[in-house]
């Protein structure tokens, strides 16, 4: 999701917490509430709110979904097939009821099974562009480029502004070697959303790798003025004042990082950046006192 659209669900998130707050029983407001959490990558958030919601309507597939995708957010996959497996029987022509399915087999494991449940959902509904950006996604991770960007190309043919189809089809052609098409579809993607912050962090990276410094740092300032403690963002701005040999500046981006993302793959980053900084930084120190 982009800043704007985060916003939005914040403010979502509020009102129907309110409204189960005043109406605890409301299917409608824990259904709010589960959504809205779902989207701001809450999940785990929502999880108990989706077990009443489930428990308080047991036929209806779009809850049974929800709660499924709580579960997944929360890493209980097993859990998440289960209630999966009951809205299917409830509802077998859903297409994405199907694609949530292969979401929790891919998140599993289970390529090959993942693979086969996300050309079903395709085959039930082909401008499905939630199904198919799944399956280019799983396709990319292997491997298969060419395969992927048809994929995240059908998507964005149903859906224009679909953010993860444009980022993957990006990608995927950044893969291939089209790095000018790879610029075009982001520039595409932030012309309809100036807002969204993975866009704009997988622009400045392209443009770090083609030399352009000072557009890659304008590109990542952008998302840190949205979001200033962002650790991809933050991570090479640190990296661009280490460059500039800039080592206090850098150091200090890096451990804002690090402090964001300690687990993460940002942080860890970080953290090793940190310590090379300070070995090159004592060897540029004895090279200008000799």
């Amino acid at each position: 999701a982009s800043y704007a659209q985060r916003g939005a669900w914040g403010e979502e998130a509020e009102r129907s917490t309110q409204a189960l707050a005043a109406a605890p029983a409301s299917v409608e407001a824990m259904r709010g509430v589960v959504h809205a959490l779902l989207a701001l990558g809450r999940g785990p958030e929502a999880r108990p709110v989706a077990e009443r919601l489930a428990q308080a309507a047991p036929e209806d597939a779009d809850a049974l979904v929800l709660l499924a995708e709580t579960r997944l957010a929360d890493g209980d996959v097993a859990a998440a097939l289960g209630g999966l497996d009951k809205a299917r029987r409830l509802a077998p022509a859903r297409a994405d009821v199907h694609k949530r399915i292969g979401d929790a087999l891919r998140q599993g494991g289970e390529v090959e099974g993942a693979l086969a449940v996300y050309r079903l959902a395709i085959l039930l509904e082909p401008g499905f562009a939630g199904a198919r950006t799944a399956l280019g996604q799983l396709l990319a991770a292997h491997g298969e480029h060419e395969a992927a960007s048809a994929e995240f190309e059908a998507a964005l043919a149903a859906v224009p502004t679909y953010g993860e189809a444009a980022l993957g089809l990006a990608a995927a052609r950044q893969a291939l070697g089209q790095r000018r098409a790879a610029r075009e579809v982001l520039i595409t993607l932030l012309e309809a959303d100036p807002t969204h912050l993975a866009a704009l962090v997988a622009l400045g990276e392209l443009l770090l790798d083609d030399g352009r410094e000072a557009d890659a740092a304008f590109a990542f300032a952008r998302v840190l003025r949205f979001d200033p403690g962002h650790p991809a963002a933050l991570f090479h701005r640190g990296a661009l004042l280490a460059a500039q040999h800039r080592w206090r500046e850098a150091r200090e981006a890096w451990a804002r990082v690090s402090a964001r993302d300690p687990d993460g793959p940002w942080g860890r980053r970080a953290v090793r950046e940190s310590r090379s900084a300070d070995d090159l930084q004592h060897v540029f120190a004895a090279a200008g006192a000799g």
